[in-house]
């Protein structure tokens, strides 16, 4: 799906805001060869990196770089280059570690990977996101095979397919890759380009987010290697502190007895991100040009409403409540709307407009008036009662409406959010009923990876499924995400000041 992001918030905490300007940043762990200028970090050498040590278990992750200077046959001249890439410290060699075993075996190996001129067709100037994980403890890499049903991997291609995405040398990219919730995902310049899901979490502690990789380490001179003369900056990481993925047959930590207060209401309650976010606008006759806000506006005849799409939910519904948070600059404060049942669940983000928007039907849920940076909730229980809807409606007679955080915007943590408690009965799979066909794309299935990656197939659009089982004691994700994750890496907040 095509999302055009203009990359606006912070998901969770901030870990990393690193502009790549100075030889040392108090941020950043460590680096190795290029230069530093004010106009960000040069690469200069085939084992070129800057990396960062988390400390946290992030089992929600974005992160974002600026780069500038890819190019087929001149930057990207080699087989594999392997931006950025993801991996659990090991405690039996300190950073930069080399390649094998280091690396090469590590329990929670990720990496981005573009092609270049040296491979063989179709793929040069193709990008893919590759998992190969097996969390098994310390040292944290481990050259026997991996235990049946502990490990997950898995490969996500750029729209779907082994081929060129297209590379501008003169442009700088804005990329970004996140991965939580069972997906991991990739995007330029705000376009959703790949994806993969895997079962139970991927959380790493320590984590190292290294631009480049151990595997330019002189392991194949010449053909895996950072591009020469490309240009990163403003490195961005942010994300939601939580609890290392357990290693494998370990049973999960026992979170305790919650308190009276703490507001659970059972095994059965749930919380859905949202799966399609969109706005429909009177005066934009295409899609909606900024995917980033959910814009809701009257006066007494709609002008603007906010489409929600969430997983289809199994069993009979106690209560739900739909939250959303305001965007921080000013203009966004205005009246919140109500949220209405709508029955087409077939449209898409990517391509609803005014004239294909679906009609909505009974309402529920308090209009109140919405500051900048506020949560609101909506009780919409109403709506459940005898059937969910397919698809939600914010809609406000307003002609001062607010502004919300998409999907895109947010992430998890800050976007649209819908909790409801289920009798007897788990949601439809976190990312189950949006499906896999809007997202387009051929299927690149069977494809292996070049020089030693791990193996594994893309399916259909630009998502993949794991090939893996929940053991590592993880709680498994029914279903998968053929549509894009409600996770998008954060950047620096910045006011905006809209119409």
């Amino acid at each position: 799906a095509v999302l055009a992001l203009t990359l606006a918030a912070l998901l969770g905490a901030g870990y990393v805001n690193d502009p790549l300007t100075a030889p040392a940043h108090p941020q950043r762990t460590g680096s190795r060869g290029g230069t530093f200028a004010a106009d960000g970090w040069t690469v200069t050498g085939e084992p070129d990196a800057v990396w960062y040590r988390i400390d946290d278990a992030l089992a929600e992750a974005p992160s974002q770089v600026s780069v500038s200077g890819l190019e087929v046959g001149t930057s990207l001249d080699g087989v594999d280059h392997d931006i950025v890439t993801v991996y659990q410290e090991v405690t039996d060699r300190t950073e930069p570690i080399p390649y094998s075993p280091w690396f090469r075996n590590n329990d929670f190996k990720l990496f981005f990977r573009i092609f270049g001129s040296q491979e063989a067709p179709p793929r040069p100037g193709a990008w893919k996101v590759e998992l190969a994980s097996c969390p098994r403890g310390a040292p944290w890499h481990h050259d026997t095979p991996c235990p049946p049903g502990c490990g997950m991997s898995g490969i996500g291609y750029a729209n779907g397919a082994a081929a060129d995405v297209g590379w501008d040398p003169a442009r700088a990219y804005r990329i970004a890759m996140w991965w939580g919730n069972g997906v991991m995902a990739y995007s330029r310049d705000g376009v959703m380009l790949g994806s993969i899901s895997y079962p139970g979490t991927y959380a790493p502690q320590p984590l190292i987010v290294r631009f480049g990789s151990p595997r330019h380490d002189g392991v194949f001179p010449g053909q895996a290697k950072m591009p020469l003369g490309i240009k990163l900056k403003d490195v961005v990481v942010t994300g939601t502190a939580g609890m290392r993925t357990p290693v494998c047959g370990a049973a999960p930590p026992d979170a305790g007895t919650p308190p009276a207060d703490a507001g659970t209401t059972g095994p059965g309650t749930i919380e859905l991100a949202v799966l399609h976010d969109v706005t429909a606008a009177a005066w934009e006759p295409g899609v909606f040009p900024d995917p980033m806000d959910l814009n809701v506006e009257g006066p007494a005849t709609p002008q603007a409403v906010a489409y929600l799409r969430f997983a289809p939910i199994a069993g009979s519904v106690r209560r739900a409540v739909l939250k959303l948070r305001s965007h921080a600059y000013p203009s966004a404060a205005g009246g919140s709307g109500e949220v209405c049942a709508a029955a087409d669940a077939s449209w898409s983000e990517s391509t609803m407009t005014w004239a294909s928007r679906p009609a909505f039907g009974a309402c529920a849920g308090a209009v109140t008036a919405v500051d900048p940076d506020a949560e609101v909730s909506w009780d919409i229980t109403a709506l459940y009662l005898s059937a969910a809807p397919a698809s939600l409606a914010i809609v406000s007679r307003d002609p001062n409406g607010a502004h919300f955080l998409s999907k895109e915007a947010g992430g998890l943590a800050r976007g649209p959010r819908l909790l409801v408690d289920v009798v007897d009965a788990t949601a439809g799979g976190s990312g189950g009923g949006s499906g896999g066909g809007s997202a387009g794309g051929p299927a690149a299935g069977g494809g292996s990876s070049p020089a030693g990656g791990a193996g594994g197939g893309a399916a259909g659009g630009a998502s993949a499924s794991m090939s893996a089982t929940s053991g590592c004691g993880c709680s498994s994700q029914s279903g998968s995400f053929a549509l894009w994750l409600p996770l998008i890496a954060a950047a620096l907040r910045r006011a905006r000041q809209r119409r």
